[in-house]
């Protein structure tokens, strides 16, 4: 399978066809793009409009994403607290929490209320 977004396309103007096109638009509630938000990440207002999107307050969100310029401190400069995707196992900076996927998310979250 080819995967446009490595090909240079834009999120901001294609994630809703994109998302339609593999069969899963409908399993995200709400879907953010930066077209639709204003902002682009690391703009803390996309991670503010996600929040509104979504009925919750920064200090009960955590962003999850894979670029530590763009994820971890764009979600933190909205005062979320952020968790790094490394799905190869880079050296990862000391100043977050860092999972190799998704799969490993629920029980980082779980260790870290404890």
């Amino acid at each position: 399978m080819s995967f446009p977004w490595r090909e240079g396309l834009s999120f901001g103007t294609r994630l809703l066809g994109l998302l339609d096109g593999l069969g899963i638009a409908d399993r995200f509630d709400p879907i953010v793009a930066s077209s639709r938000a204003g902002a682009a990440k690391p703009d803390p207002a996309i991670f503010r409009y996600a929040l509104t999107k979504c009925g919750a307050n920064a200090e009960q969100a955590v962003h999850v994403g894979d670029t530590y310029e763009l994820d971890v401190l764009g979600a933190r400069a909205a005062g979320m607290a952020a968790i790094l995707i490394d799905r190869v196992g880079r050296a990862t900076p000391p100043d977050c929490s860092t999972v190799r996927g998704l799969d490993e998310v629920p029980a980082l979250l779980e260790r870290d209320a404890a």
